[in-house]
């Protein structure tokens, strides 16, 4: 059975996004897919180690709680379709699929480096936790050390473990409530 833990790191100066962020993923805690949220508020004074912690902590979670995969939400990303891409993503039956927000296309392609260096990362990302087991995301270094996901992105491509990008998924970056409402990111 698919169990989705949907992951985010809550930072306090992103609380002007809750709105369309509770709006997007909200749908899918109320879809077909069995899904949970969890919320980590706890930070270290690095935005990059906050960033691992989280990951790290969603990940115990997921595997101590049955969870077959992690979907990583970051605070200021919406779907337009958030059932779709959530369904989408799980069929592409990859260990590691990223939603494309920067760069046009249809269908999936394997994260080339030069992808990864051009500044893909992990806005949404699902995962399973099996990979994740297997390769921690820890704050190591992978090669030239950019940012937590690229690095974490690097160090699955060393493992062996392709890193996917998703076109089909339509993606948001939010804009604060006042100035962006959810609906102008629905079809």
């Amino acid at each position: 059975m698919t169990r989705v833990l949907i992951s985010t790191a809550w930072w306090p100066t992103k609380s002007k996004w809750w709105p369309q962020y509770s709006s997007s993923v909200g749908e899918l805690l109320s879809g077909p897919i069995d899904c949970d949220l969890f919320i980590t508020t706890s930070f270290s004074d690095s935005k990059f180690r906050s960033i691992v912690d989280s990951m790290s902590q969603a990940s115990a979670w997921a595997s101590a709680h049955g969870f077959t995969h992690i979907l990583n939400v970051e605070a200021d990303r919406a779907f337009s379709d958030p059932k779709m891409a959530l369904s989408t993503l799980l069929s592409r039956d990859k260990s590691v699929v990223v939603a494309s927000s920067s760069f046009g296309g249809s269908g999936i392609a394997r994260m080339t480096p030069s992808l990864i260096d051009r500044g893909e990362g992990w806005g949404v990302m699902l995962v399973d936790v099996e990979t994740l087991n297997k390769i921690p995301f820890t704050s190591g270094y992978a090669g030239d050390y950019i940012s937590p996901d690229r690095a974490w992105f690097r160090k699955l491509r060393m493992s062996g473990v392709d890193v996917w990008l998703d076109f089909d998924i339509k993606v948001s970056v939010l804009e604060p409530a006042a100035r962006t409402p959810m609906s102008s990111f629905r079809p």
